[in-house]
């Protein structure tokens, strides 16, 4: 998740392919997929409108204060070469939303 943590603020990413990292976890690759969806609320599949975790928040404000809400959306490949969007179940926006904010907490120390 570390290594992933500076793609919350490349406005312009559009393609982000982790095949050959198998030490990425699923939860980062599904709360940036969500994140560059659409700012939180304003489509379903996106991250929830709120109230979200402080570190959640912070992200996606400073995300979308800047990105344009027309940019392609981020395509994300899995270790396993799968885009996420076919993936068959994503985890519960809140449930994301919360493991997202205990990778962002960490990163931080």
């Amino acid at each position: 998740a570390r290594g992933l943590s500076p793609c919350c603020n490349l406005l312009g990413l559009e393609e982000l392919d982790c095949t050959s990292c198998n030490s990425v976890e699923d939860t980062m690759l599904e709360f940036l997929h969500r994140l560059f969806i659409a700012p939180p609320g304003l489509v379903r599949a996106a991250l929830p409108s709120g109230p979200l975790p402080e570190r959640v928040e912070r992200v996606a404000t400073e995300l979308w204060q800047t990105r344009s809400r027309w940019a392609p959306p981020l395509q994300i490949k899995n270790y396993y070469a799968e885009y996420l969007e076919t993936w068959t179940q994503l985890r519960p926006q809140l449930e994301l939303c919360t493991q997202a904010e205990l990778l962002l907490q960490r990163l931080e120390q």
